[in-house]
């Protein structure tokens, strides 16, 4: 892996909110679907991605913190 004077992979650049990208492969009709939610609800799709999977960990109690 190559990285640059920051520490960063190469091409990755550092977000001031401290996100760090994550890929992951949905079904074509759960990416529409969001990127639906997300339109209606002005919002980003990964902020409604976030909110989902946020309010999903809450409710499992055996995850180390």
């Amino acid at each position: 892996m190559v990285k640059d004077a920051q520490g960063n992979k190469r091409g990755e650049t550092a977000r001031p909110d401290g996100r760090k990208q994550m890929l992951v492969y949905l079904r074509p009709d759960l990416i529409h679907q969001i990127k639906i939610v997300a339109a209606v609800e002005q919002r980003h799709a990964y902020e409604v991605i976030e909110s989902v999977l946020e309010a999903f960990l809450a409710t499992k109690d055996n995850l180390p913190k």
